[in-house]
């Protein structure tokens, strides 16, 4: 993949970026006020809030002291979009952050483990400086591009235990996106299979960095909010067993005759008449077809007609079945209504997620139309009465 193909989002995506930058900026303004940070955080906590751990290792002992990054992580965990941005809206008030517009997404941000949401470890196994230095790098990389940062700072910083890299990486590209690039697994994983060389991906130090910077920028591109966006939805490989095959498509079977009003049972036999299902040629039609699918998606200018080819293998059942073709699914009212949810990038739902719904969506309309046709059919041989 080089530059140009690098998929393109619409307007609307990445509105967090300028917000960790004002915050990241009016942070640094609390650098000797930290006791004020923490103390927000506690009240916040008191308020129900989901904010990191207060506390030391024994589980009593106040924490008193923090840094620009931890305090970040606060809103950059695995949490549900909906408390990120209250706790977004709630940090921004109280450092007076009113002429940015709170953040609406967290497309492309990798975020830190609940369980390791410090930047630092527990005060018996703490160096005295390590705050400091996380300060002192959090300044240096909102003034400096990567190339002017200090080798010697940006070393101490990674010698931190429980930073490394990717940690540090990470932190820098939530407050500067447009210079940094977060070396974490999912980014280096995709990374690679972009071609960049895993041995420069493995950067252990400043000038490895910057050279890994280079080669994403020679080989993939220099978005890196685009990147990561990139690396963290594209279609995930998956290996299932005959049992977790079984499962899946029983379940898939459960939601459409529920949306349908019928057994799961009664589906089968109907779909039985029509063609023999192979549950196996379902899921393996989804994952040789989301990647192209996704493509297409990324695109700003996408129609509805321009899906193409993609959309007819991957929707339904892949035609498996003959009543179940994309003339038959266009042919149902809602059929609009789906292809618009499924290019709805704007409504916060992951790529994947969406293709899952419009899957079934698709299959419970056509399978709709299917059972309204056989229930005139049976009507109509009522009304003509038992052959001779």
């Amino acid at each position: 993949m080089n530059a140009s193909s690098t998929p393109s989002v619409p307007e609307g995506i990445f509105t967090w970026k300028p917000v960790f930058r004002a915050m990241a900026e009016r942070l640094l303004e609390y650098r000797d006020q930290q006791d004020v940070l923490l103390g927000w955080l506690r009240e916040m906590k008191e308020a129900g809030m989901e904010v990191i751990r207060l506390v030391d290792k024994d589980g009593s002992t106040p924490l008193n002291e923090i840094d620009p990054f931890t305090f970040l992580a606060n809103i950059n965990r695995g949490l549900k979009w909906e408390k990120r941005i209250e706790i977004a809206r709630e940090l921004m008030a109280r450092l007076g952050i009113a002429d940015t517009p709170p953040p609406s997404d967290f497309f492309g941000i990798p975020v830190v483990d609940h369980r390791k949401a410090w930047f630092f470890s527990f005060e018996a196994d703490r160096n005295p400086e390590d705050v400091t230095v996380l300060w002192a790098i959090a300044e240096q990389a909102l003034r400096k591009d990567p190339q002017d940062l200090d080798p010697d700072l940006y070393q101490r910083c990674l010698d931190i235990r429980g930073v490394g890299m990717a940690y540090l990486t990470m932190a820098l590209f939530w407050i500067r996106p447009d210079r940094y690039l977060a070396l974490d697994s999912v980014n280096t994983d995709y990374l690679a299979e972009q071609g960049v060389p895993e041995r420069v991906l493995a950067a252990r130090d400043l000038d490895g960095y910057r050279k890994a910077l280079a080669e994403v920028h020679q080989r993939v591109g220099e978005d890196h909010a685009m990147i990561s966006l990139a690396a963290y939805y594209r279609p995930a490989p998956m290996e299932l067993s005959d049992e977790e095959l079984d499962g899946r498509f029983e379940g898939f079977m459960a939601e459409w005759a529920k949306v349908n009003g019928c057994s799961p049972e009664e589906l089968a036999r109907t779909l039985a008449s029509l063609k023999e299902p192979d549950p196996n040629a379902e899921i393996g039609n989804r994952l040789t077809t989301f990647p192209a699918l996704a493509e297409r998606l990324r695109s700003p200018n996408l129609t509805a007609e321009q899906l193409g080819t993609e959309i007819k293998r991957v929707w339904a059942l892949g035609g498996q079945y003959d009543s179940m073709k994309w003339g038959q699914f266009l042919k149902a009212p809602e059929a609009l209504d789906d292809i618009r949810n499924l290019l709805d990038d704007a409504a916060g739902i992951p790529l994947g997620a969406r293709i899952e719904r419009f899957v079934l969506d698709a299959a419970a309309h056509v399978l709709r139309l299917a059972f309204a046709a056989l229930a005139g059919e049976m009507a109509g041989e009522a009304d003509r009465g038992p052959s001779a």
